[in-house]
């Protein structure tokens, strides 16, 4: 999973703040696809890896009765050099594409599935992230036909 076009492909990396202050933090205000949200405790890095085998997870669970959205997209490249390679000479190759996830954000949603089947599913995935999670449902559910 990465994207198919990109102008610059060697990004910096950047850095996350790990210390947010209460002010500057906006509450998560719950699923904007679905009835049911995965939404993101911390703040971190998720590989394209780590999005794949949720995305995984939640189809072979779900089966063809829920819908799901995936929110993220790893549009980053994180480079590395191998091993054994002196410095200098250059940036390294890319090694893999990350998205980087703020406390706050939602990563998964899924929709037209019961609240037993959604926690189910949620747990399984929360297993397989990296970053602690939390799962959060709709107020009101919009009816579907």
């Amino acid at each position: 999973m990465k994207p198919s076009n990109s102008k610059f492909t060697k990004l910096q990396k950047g850095r996350l703040k790990t210390f947010v202050s209460v002010q500057n933090t906006t509450v998560f205000s719950g699923p904007v696809f679905g009835d049911f949200s995965l939404f993101s405790c911390e703040n971190g890095f998720l590989i394209d890896k780590h999005v794949e085998i949720g995305k995984k997870v939640l189809k072979s669970f779900l089966g063809k009765k829920g819908l799901l959205w995936v929110v993220i997209f790893p549009n980053k490249s994180i480079t590395k050099k191998p091993v054994g390679v002196r410095m200098g000479k250059g940036k390294g190759a890319v090694s893999n594409w990350v998205t980087p996830v703020y406390a706050g954000s939602p990563v998964f949603e899924i929709k037209n599935v019961s609240y037993a089947v959604a926690s189910r599913a949620f747990q399984l995935v929360q297993k397989k992230l990296p970053l602690q999670t939390q799962w959060c449902a709709r107020l009101n559910p919009i009816k579907t036909l």
